[in-house]
């Protein structure tokens, strides 16, 4: 799967399992909001150095770019879920496997 598809539940559990990896979510659990409440997200974004740029395009409304260096840019509807792509890529990579356990409904 690409950071790229991530959503939701599988989003957030994929950015935590990476942030704090010392705490890992046990099964039923959901993991935190990160990819939807600042709270979360907002100290990832702060502490890798995630860059958010707006963006306007006709065919799509407003787009939000998470970005770090020239070579990890991620895309999405809000800024907290292009920069949590984002960070999810820069540790894993362009293309990630999603463990069993991660296949939640996102």
């Amino acid at each position: 799967m690409k950071p790229s598809e991530l959503t939701g539940q599988k989003l957030d559990r994929i950015v935590h399992d990476l942030a704090h990896p010392e705490e890992p979510i046990k099964d039923g659990c959901l993991a935190p909001d990160y990819s939807s409440d600042w709270c979360f997200g907002g100290p990832i974004i702060e502490r890798e150095g995630i860059e958010l740029c707006r963006l306007e395009s006709s065919s799509f409304g407003i787009e939000w770019r998470g970005q770090i260096d020239c070579d990890c840019r991620y895309y999405g509807s809000t800024p907290l879920i292009a920069a949590m792509r984002c960070f999810v890529a820069s540790k894993l990579g362009g293309d990630i496997e999603i463990p069993q356990e991660f296949e939640v409904t996102a």
